[in-house]
């Protein structure tokens, strides 16, 4: 009997692990789709622009949201890892878990169709910009800072949407995941599109 408890002990170890880590991957996933309703709202009822910034370095890596007046600021310049850098008033904020990671943009089985996402991201480029981490997780993103990297997007007043880091893209995708096998296999891509704000999450 004992012997019996110490198999099934061992077999479920491993599947708990598992719903753990993909919880965490879901969890992230979600909150990014969270902040960027956040985001369009405040935009919208406070009349002024709102910025959400996907960010990492090498030691940290996350989400926040800043309240911004026109002009904004060089993004290649900036601390991703510092709101303060960008300045005007943080709303959200949020640091990944250590075990969530930005998974390659290319590791997830998008249902593309002629090479396009369904509308309304059929203009969305569905390759990431090339580089470790973020860079190699989102379409949208750009180096920053010392070693850095950040992805942002604009949330006018009127509600519609940009990419504040490349005004000629239609949106963005970005890709969270778990940094440890096997689900490591098994990311989520978040889809935003523009002008309009429209998210889904793509696994």
């Amino acid at each position: 009997m004992v012997a019996i408890i110490g198999i099934m002990a061992a077999l479920a170890g491993p599947a708990w692990v598992y719903g753990t880590g993909r919880a965490k991957a879901n969890n992230a996933a979600s909150e990014l789709s969270s902040l960027a309703s956040v985001a369009q709202m405040r935009a919208s009822s406070s009349g002024r622009p709102v910025y959400l910034i996907v960010w990492e370095t090498a030691a940290s890596k996350g989400f926040y949201v800043v309240e911004r007046d026109d002009p904004a600021p060089n993004w290649n310049a900036v601390d991703p890892a510092n709101p303060a850098s960008i300045g005007g008033t943080l709303l959200e904020s949020r640091k990944l878990e250590s075990a969530v990671a930005f998974a390659p943009l290319a590791s997830v089985p998008l249902p593309l169709v002629a090479g396009r996402l369904p509308a309304p991201f059929a203009a969305l480029p569905v390759t990431a910009v090339g580089g470790p981490g973020l860079l190699g997780a989102c379409s949208f993103c750009i180096a920053a800072g010392v070693g850095g990297a950040l992805g942002v997007l604009r949330y006018a007043a009127d509600g519609t949407v940009s990419v504040a880091t490349d005004a000629t893209l239609a949106g963005g995708l970005v890709t969270l995941g778990i940094n440890h096998s096997p689900e490591a296999q098994n990311p989520k891509a978040l889809a935003i599109s523009t002008p309009g704000g429209v998210v889904r999450i793509y696994q």
